[in-house]
């Protein structure tokens, strides 16, 4: 059985390679595998470099990570949360990150990268906090439903005031509308170098909460029981989410149905809810994705493109569809 299961993340590394090689081969510009082997392996001059090294290799190494990092990020919100179809799109932490960027570019007039990093940050962690404060208060939590109604007004709310701030700052649009649809193209890895050791700890400690997450499907009472510590479970979970889907925001901007329906896909072909299983081949099935949605990107509209986030959302609108209308038959 547990063969089973490393043949499934083998598959889907392959998968992932395969996928990051088409990413550097593929777009407006093509290259063969042998002319981009001989490159890099025996560094062979090639005609256009910089369209190879500036351009498609910074963007083929975004992609991965950051489908990794939502991919990772939805199986724990979901698991916290109890909520099948919650996402950090959905409970509103990535709109409470374009907030605070979209503040930083207009009220500050900044577009740093580093700046942009921290209070994409900023904006996660506030509304991060909200929702384990809703999770946790002790006269009355909210239900699976009542949270997703509590983080879908707060995404509201931030996206509300988002959009106030782009009409009364005409001149930001042109500058703030291709983050806020989310894109790995023209982004440089130094960005990269402020976010990795947030990345590291990210995926450290998802996979430190692997065991409590097992764990914690079972019932509030049955985990009082065996004795959890389950404010302890909940908020180093967030914390975990707030490192990966903050870096995620940070390095892309707000992607949407990544870590919403990777989760799924991941339980549905292992049929486990193993999170020693689920949490790296959600993230290798969340990077698969990403980067298949940005090569599909560059050719829906040839030989204009359009930002990545607009293409995740055609494919996983019809998934999300499928989810609910499967769990519907579930429940009936």
């Amino acid at each position: 059985m547990k063969s089973r299961y490393l043949w499934w993340i083998l598959g889907f590394t392959a998968l992932f390679i395969v996928l990051f090689t088409l990413s550097l081969l593929l777009g407006y510009k093509q290259f063969s595998f042998i002319q981009v082997w001989r490159y890099f392996i025996f560094s062979e001059p090639i005609k256009d470099e910089h369209i190879l090294t500036q351009l498609r290799l910074p963007r083929a190494i975004l992609g991965g990570v950051v489908g990794v990092l939502m991919g990772i990020s939805g199986v724990m919100i979901q698991t916290i949360t109890r909520n099948p179809f919650a996402s950090p799109g959905i409970m509103g932490v990535n709109s409470g990150a374009s907030l605070m960027v979209v503040i930083m570019l207009i009220g500050f007039g900044v577009n740093g990268s580093f700046q942009l990093a921290f209070m994409a940050f900023l904006g996660t962690i506030i509304v991060a906090s909200m929702i384990i404060l809703a999770t946790s208060v002790p006269l009355r939590p909210f239900t699976a439903m009542e949270l997703t109604l509590f983080g879908a007004s707060i995404s509201a709310f931030c996206m509300a005031i988002t959009q106030g701030l782009l009409v009364y700052n005409e001149s930001a649009i042109e500058e703030i509308i291709s983050w806020l649809n989310g894109s790995v193209a023209n982004k440089h890895l130094n960005v990269l170098a402020y976010i990795w050791p947030f990345i590291v700890a990210g995926l450290v400690l998802s996979m430190y909460m692997a065991r409590s997450l097992n764990l914690y499907i079972l019932s509030e009472d049955a985990l009082k029981g065996l004795g959890a510590k389950i404010l302890s479970i909940k908020v180093m979970t967030m914390i975990a989410v707030v490192l990966l889907s903050g870096s995620a925001v940070a390095l892309a901007g707000p992607i949407a149905f990544v870590g919403l329906i990777t989760p799924h896909i991941a339980k549905l072909i292992c049929r486990t809810h193993n999170h020693f299983i689920i949490i790296p081949l959600s993230g290798l099935i969340g990077g698969c994705l990403l980067m298949l949605s940005d090569i599909l990107s560059r050719y829906l509209l040839m030989p204009r493109e359009i930002p990545v986030g607009i293409t995740t959302a055609i494919l996983g609108t019809p998934v999300f569809i499928y989810l609910i209308l499967k769990r519907k038959e579930l429940t009936e």
